[in-house]
């Protein structure tokens, strides 16, 4: 069974009292998902270090990647059958089907389908549902994470559902752009980006803990609002 305690010195990092409560929510759920989080963040404040952002945001994508592991999805991230193994096998059932198949020639195919023409076209069908079935697309993943993730555990209206969706999803091509070198942000929107996400987990994992820094941050504007009313 694994450890659900943090490894991880996090007392050496500074975390703002929401960071604290999603470092507390991911350690309740693995200790590998807090390190991730925390190794981030500890990245990220080496302000000497020039690279610090596509290194923390490795390990941002790193805990989009492994947080399904974590949680009752049915998305098959996990144990699936080899994709390059597969496509060996498949590779060799297709020299077999040239080497004996009737309707190939001089690297033609023509007439009408003989049987070990047909006996690929079914090993085909087999590979795209495997692929379908064991590689499913991102954005279905984050349909997936979003229904799991939702406080009441109610499905969310299938468009509210696929904006959350698409919004987990831009997040995750987000930091994969960021730790490819792909782009180079600027602190400030490196932090809103974070930010966001911690957003996004709290309010599954922590919604009242979620609503209470979403109130908070309500009030302070209401005042803010009317200091400059008066």
């Amino acid at each position: 069974m694994e450890n659900i305690g943090p490894t991880t010195p996090h007392k050496q990092i500074t975390l703002s009292p929401f960071q604290q409560q999603v470092l507390a929510a991911l350690s309740e759920r693995s200790a590998k998902l807090a390190d991730m989080y925390s190794g981030a963040i500890a990245v990220f404040q080496q302000t000497a270090n020039p690279d610090r952002c596509a290194l923390a945001a490795h390990d941002f994508r790193e805990l989009m990647e492994k947080v399904p592991q974590y949680l009752d999805l049915d998305v098959p991230t996990k144990n699936r059958p080899s994709l390059n193994q597969t496509m060996i096998e498949y590779g060799k059932k297709w020299d077999g089907c040239k080497t004996k198949s009737e309707n190939h020639s001089s690297g033609e195919w023509t007439g009408e389908i003989d049987v070990h023409l047909q006996g690929f076209l079914a090993e085909t069908e087999t590979l795209v549902v495997f692929y379908r079935g064991t590689h499913p697309a991102r954005i279905q993943q984050a349909s997936s994470i979003v229904c799991q993730l939702d406080p009441t555990r109610q499905r969310l209206p299938e468009p509210l559902q696929e904006l959350r969706a698409q919004e987990w999803h831009k997040m995750y091509d987000y930091f994969v752009k960021v730790s490819h070198h792909g782009h180079s942000p600027p602190d400030e929107e490196f932090t809103k980006w974070m930010e966001a996400l911690d957003q996004f987990l709290l309010a599954g994992w922590r919604p009242e803990t979620a609503a209470d820094q979403e109130n908070l941050k309500r009030i302070i504007e209401e005042g803010e609002r009317d200091a400059h009313g008066h």
